[in-house]
């Protein structure tokens, strides 16, 4: 049974099992994946990024397509796996960024909740 190497509790990669199984496969599209997300998401703004993806909407075949950062941000984020490892950062980062990103999360949690929660409390 494969055990992750990693402080993280994840199903092992592609490229690890194909390493793995003595399958080396090429990594180039991996790798750009990879760096559009780490590297250049900091020095442009993430509406003008996106990812490539086989999309089988307009072709049964299917063909490669642009999938929008934006939106694999808000369809992949929930993941457990992006999931976890932004909810460590939300609790242990110092970040001035993380902060206002938790400030407004709470406002808009707030803005949605507390005059329900409010009204349910006063009819008790």
């Amino acid at each position: 049974m494969y055990t992750p190497t990693t402080a993280w509790d994840r199903p092992p990669t592609d490229k690890e099992l194909n390493s793995y199984y003595g399958k080396d496969k090429p990594t180039a599209v991996q790798d750009q994946i990879i760096e559009v997300l780490t590297e250049t998401v900091r020095k442009v703004p993430v509406a003008n990024l996106s990812l490539p993806y086989v999309s089988y909407s307009k072709k049964p075949q299917g063909g490669i397509a642009q999938y929008p950062l934006t939106e694999v941000l808000v369809d992949y984020g929930t993941d457990p796996f992006p999931l976890k490892a932004l909810i460590e950062v939300i609790e242990k980062s110092d970040c001035p960024l993380v902060a206002a990103y938790r400030q407004r999360l709470a406002e808009h949690f707030a803005d949605l909740n507390a005059d329900e929660v409010e009204n349910f409390k006063s009819e008790d």
